[in-house]
């Protein structure tokens, strides 16, 4: 089965109908110069009508190449196709630019002046519309039976042509087959190009390990990669830990394997990846461990470079959580700053978000060095302590490429099997490791914080998550602020955690012109479906991306705004952040609208901090150079 991205299809239809436009523009402009040939015409106009056609065909040509490409047509298939136009467009270059060529047209004026003169010379107007439009055909008709004749009278030349033009397909055809399109930033290459690009994962070579963040903090994934070098896969693999020294790095305790899975990506273009997926429990909480990754294949056995990471803190820590993170992510310098001033600021977070749109590859499986480029980055970011740190991501529509693309989730070539963070204890049945491609869950994180991320639309409808969502908010809280039997009493609210809700399309856009439309377009339907759960279990945030801005919300309640209140009942509504601008283009124009506290168009980076003593919330929103462009102070809702 062939993914076919919307971003790719959309793209070809854009594509498709330029490049039909023109070659359908050249052709006709040809048909209107052949009609009006003479025997006395120039050979120059004979020359531009020859490269109009033959123009015409090379745009063809590309634009079946581009379709093979992108795997909608097979690379066969392509070339049978365009070979098959070219035998015309020779036959008919060969006329123009031979020495039959003016009688070509002899015979082609004698029969248009035949066909329009066979109404006599008491035509209607219409009737000499219909009989110029007579003649225009018996024109083309003649001219193609020329155009046939010349040819065969020159075989020779008509073979070397045909042999060239041939030529010319088959290498289009190759040059762009396994073409990857990828933005922010906008990078092309195909196969012939990729193989001359720098590598990260070598042949036979254990690369990207990385830790998830767990739904608490005795649970986690560990992911690595390898790359093999031929098509046999490994024979075994192994996930192992250890507690760790901090100082040392070294193992000061026991090293044990952990319960995994190997799975093997076997539609990737001219990659041989294969990925580890180990599941660490009965953890404890801010502790340092270390993960290594071993993979046994025919050439050996091959083990990564250990990561050495500290765990979140457990349910009964006093600790404040810290933590950093944005969405759409612009794989590029600005990006890697911005993560590093976040750095800065908050020196040792316990862990990194992304809300969507991490790579910017867009499901096609020809992008999977764009891939490697991300996480490449982020196994870069060390915390002053010296480790690496956990990520939290969901996926926004450049992982998906669109809305729902694909019925089946493992054909979702990258996220689901590089991103595996659901689990079983977010309340499903079934083993941990058979779960990799649900793509939304939940965290809790100390004794405070309990973060809830959704996919809008993306991978999974956003209705098959509205019960998921209500029964997390109710875990979280310890409360379900519907049911009137149950009171708010001061040991609940003791008990109950800042809920934070991340999903990557917006609920309430600020963008003058939203470029999302047609029935799969997510903004009303987490408006429908998910806003009316956060509303009625009193979520105090949501965490919104996708629209490469920065936004926060005045409190809203059932989408109006409500008064802000400060003290420990906090605001009787919802705070809106957002909106993805993690390095990608910026100075989009932002509409006006009475539900905006905030809004700018930059580029920035969230440093959140929930502290333990009352569960509140601090904001800090930062750009690219550490300048503190908003913050805000949110706290639990009660009222």
């Amino acid at each position: 089965m062939v993914t076919h991205s919307v971003y790719a299809i959309a793209s070809f239809f854009v594509a498709g109908g330029v490049l039909i436009g023109l070659a359908t523009i050249l052709t006709i402009v040809a048909a209107v110069l052949i009609f009006n040939l003479t025997s006395n015409t120039s050979r120059v106009v004979a020359f531009v009508v020859a490269g109009l056609v033959t123009t015409a065909q090379m745009l063809m040509t590309l634009f079946f190449a581009l379709l093979s490409g992108y795997n909608f047509l097979p690379a066969p298939v392509t070339f049978v196709i365009s070979s098959l136009l070219w035998i015309p467009t020779v036959m008919f270059g060969m006329t123009m630019l031979g020495s039959a060529w003016r009688s070509a047209f002899l015979i082609t004026k004698v029969m248009k002046q035949n066909a329009e003169s066979s109404g006599g010379a008491y035509l209607s107007k219409a009737g000499a519309v219909t009989a110029k439009m007579g003649g225009f055909c018996a024109a083309l008709r003649s001219l193609a039976t020329s155009v046939f004749v010349v040819a065969m009278r020159q075989p020779l030349l008509y073979w070397i042509s045909s042999v060239a033009s041939f030529t010319f397909t088959l290498c289009i055809v190759l040059i762009m087959d396994g073409i990857c399109y990828c933005t922010n930033p906008s990078h092309i290459s195909t196969w012939v190009s990729r193989r001359n690009e720098p590598k990260v994962c070598l042949l036979d070579d254990t690369c990207h390990v990385y830790s998830l963040l767990g739904t608490n903090s005795s649970r986690l994934r560990v992911v690595g990669h390898f790359q093999a070098s031929d098509d046999r896969p490994p024979a075994d693999h192994s996930v192992t830990a250890c507690e760790a020294d901090l100082l040392s790095r070294k193992c000061i305790g026991p090293i044990w394997q952990l319960r995994s899975r190997m799975l093997d990506l076997a539609d990737l273009s001219e990659d041989r990846r294969y990925v580890a997926q180990g599941f660490a429990n009965n953890l404890s909480g801010s502790t340092v461990y270390q993960f290594s990754v071993s993979f046994t294949a025919a050439t050996g056995t091959f083990s990564s470079k250990s990561i050495t990471i500290r765990t979140v803190p457990s349910d009964n820590s006093t600790s404040d959580i810290t933590f950093i993170g944005g969405g759409d992510y612009h794989s590029s310098s600005i990006g890697l700053e911005l993560l590093s001033v976040a750095l800065q600021r908050m020196p040792k977070p316990m862990f990194l978000f992304i809300g969507g749109d991490l790579s910017y590859a867009n499901n096609l499986r020809t992008c999977y060095l764009r891939w490697d480029r991300y996480l490449n980055a982020m196994a870069t970011l060390i915390t002053s302590e010296g480790l690496h740190i956990s990520l939290m991501t969901i996926p926004g529509n450049h992982e998906s490429g669109g809305y729902l693309t694909e019925s089946d989730p493992t054909r979702y070539h990258f996220y689901t099997p590089f991103m595996p963070q659901f689990d079983v204890d977010d309340g499903q049945r079934g083993s941990a490791l058979e779960d990799y491609t649900t793509t939304f869950h939940s965290h809790a994180i100390g004794n405070r914080v309990g973060l809830i991320g959704l996919d809008s639309n993306c991978m999974v409808a956003i209705e098959a998550q509205n019960d998921f969502l209500h029964d997390r908010i109710i875990a979280f809280r310890g409360i379900d602020a519907t049911d009137p039997q149950q009171s708010l009493s001061q040991q609940v609210i003791n008990r109950m955690r800042f809920v934070i809700v991340m999903y990557h399309n917006p609920a309430y856009p600020v963008l003058t012109s939203f470029d999302d439309s047609g029935d799969d377009d997510p903004t009303p339907l987490v408006a429908k479906h998910w806003v009316p759960i956060m509303d009625a279990q009193k979520v105090p945030v949501a965490l919104e991306f996708h629209e490469h801005v920065y936004k926060r919300t005045k409190p809203l309640f059932r989408g109006s705004p409500v008064p802000f209140q400060i003290g420990a009942q906090g605001g009787a509504g919802i705070v809106f952040l957002g909106d993805g601008a993690l390095g990608v283009f910026k100075g989009r124009k932002i509409s006006e609208t009475d539900f905006v506290q905030v809004s700018k168009g930059i580029n920035y980076i969230n440093c959140l901090t929930v502290f333990a003593s009352n569960g509140s919330l601090r904001v800090e929103s930062i750009d690219e150079d550490g300048v503190l462009q908003d913050s805000a102070l949110l706290h639990l809702r009660l009222a």
